[in-house]
């Protein structure tokens, strides 16, 4: 039987995103919330979502997005589980985006300008990781490092 976990959000981003390298490998990862909205008035739910992005993806999400930006996001879903400080087991389900849009108009013009001078190959690649190459398949994404430094446990 097949399955497919794939996750499409359009949302604002809550914070800045945070940009930290893998202790093992070297690679590029960033960390950012994105806030999505069901309803309308009185009614709205907003609901959070913790995203995660390597590569040149994550170098771009650093360069280009700000707290409030509204960007479209696809990626998959994973769930980990570990044990905290107390020996508590938590768990946390986070997304794991590969391909990232902007949607804001002046952000796109912005990012389109700072993206000028470079071939076309190289900047598709900095909004979209190839599912050849997907780094959140493996041991390597297994064993990304998602701590809260503040808090000494994971999100």
């Amino acid at each position: 039987m097949a399955s497919l976990n794939r996750v499409q959000l359009i949302g604002y981003l809550g914070g800045e995103p945070e940009m930290k390298f893998g202790q093992d490998t070297g690679k590029p990862y960033c960390r950012f919330s994105l806030a999505t909205a069901e309803g309308r008035g009185e009614n709205a739910r907003t609901e959070w979502h913790h995203v995660v992005v390597f590569d040149k993806l994550a170098e771009r999400c650093r360069d280009f997005l700000t707290k409030g930006k509204l960007i479209y996001l696809e990626g998959r879903l994973r769930t980990r589980k570990w044990r905290d400080l107390n020996d508590v087991e938590r768990s946390a389900t986070e997304i794991l985006g590969f391909s990232m849009k902007m949607l804001d108009r002046r952000e796109r013009e912005e990012g389109v300008q700072a993206e000028a001078g470079r071939p076309e190959s190289e900047t598709s690649a900095a909004v979209s990781a190839p599912l050849e190459n997907d780094p959140f398949s493996g041991p390597e994404a297994e064993a990304l490092p998602y701590y809260d430094e503040a808090e000494g446990a994971p999100f």
